[in-house]
C-alpha cells in the first residue's frame, strides 16, 4: 500500500485540503512523494503520533490526506517556534552534511525514506555559510562527571547506539532504555523523577531505570474493518 501510494505520488502530485485539529482551520497543499515521507517520518519521534500511522496511511491510500497530514501541523508549528531553521543549518552544514560520503548516500538511496529527506540539507547547505571546526571535534569526550543518559528505543533520529557511545567515555555515566518511547524520554513516566533523583544525589550510580522498561507502547489505531 505504501510503496503504491508513494510511486503514484512521485509521478503525479495531487493537491488536497488538510483541516489544523487545534484550530480547525483548512489549508491547501500539494501532496508530493516527499510530503508524505515526511508525513511518515515526523510521527515517528513521538510514540503516540506512530501509533495514528496505520489509520493515516490507510486513509491516504483511500485519497483522503487528512488523517496523516494534519497532525504534522503541529510538529511543524512546535518546530517554528522552538527551533531557528538558520541555526540548525549553521550547525549541520558544518557539523555533518560534510561528513556525508558518496558511499552513505547510495546505501541511504536504498532505505525506505531514500534520500529525499537529506537532499533539501544537503542543497541548502551548498550556499548556507559555516564556520571551520578544532580537528578534535569529533573526539569523543572523556570526563569524570556523573551523567545519565535517556533513550528512546523507537528513537528514529538518535537511537540507543548513540547513548552506548557516549557513555563508552564517561566512566561515571548511567544509560537508562525506555524501550517504547520515542525521541524525547525526560517527560515520560518515571523519567522525571529518576532526573530529580540523579541531580540531588549528583550521581546516577544508585539509580534503577528499569521503571522505564514497563512504559507501554501506545497501541495502533487501526481502520475500521481492518483485520486484527
Amino acid at each position: 500500500m505504501i510503496t503504491s501510494l508513494r510511486g503514484q505520488l512521485s509521478r503525479r502530485p495531487t493537491r488536497t485540503t488538510i483541516q489544523d485539529p487545534r484550530t480547525g482551520d483548512r489549508t491547501s497543499i500539494q501532496v508530493n512523494e516527499n510530503v508524505f515521507l515526511t508525513g511518515l517520518f515526523r510521527p515517528l519521534y513521538v510514540a503516540e503520533l506512530a501509533s495514528l500511522l496505520p489509520f493515516g496511511i490507510s486513509a491516504a491510500a483511500s485519497g483522503d490526506f487528512n488523517p496523516l497530514l494534519a497532525q504534522n501541523l503541529e510538529l511543524a508549528d512546535d518546530i517554528a517556534e522552538n527551533l531557528s531553521i538558520g541555526m540548525h543549518l549553521s550547525v549541520i552544514c558544518a557539523e555533518d552534511i560534510p561528513r556525508i560520503t558518496a558511499g552513505d548516500m547510495d546505501q541511504l538511496s536504498q532505505s525506505f525514506f531514500g534520500s529525499s529527506l537529506v537532499d533539501d540539507f544537503v542543497r541548502a547547505c551548498r550556499i548556507w555559510p559555516r564556520g571551520p571546526l578544532p580537528d578534535d571535534y569529533y573526539t569523543p569526550v572523556q570526563s569524570p562527571v556523573p551523567t545519565l543518559i535517556l533513550s528512546g528505543g523507537i528513537d528514529p533520529a538518535t537511537p540507543p547506539r548513540h547513548g552506548d557511545m557516549v557513555a563508552a567515555t564517561l566512566p561515571n555515566a548511567r544509560h537508562f532504555v525506555a524501550p517504547h518511547l520515542g525521541h524525547g524520554v525526560s517527560l515520560h513516566g518515571c523519567a522525571p523523577r529518576l532526573i530529580e533523583s540523579f541531580v540531588r544525589a549528583g550521581s546516577a550510580s544508585e539509580l534503577d531505570g528499569k521503571c522505564l522498561q514497563r512504559l507501554p507502547r501506545p497501541l495502533f489505531v487501526m481502520p475500521l474493518g481492518s483485520p486484527r
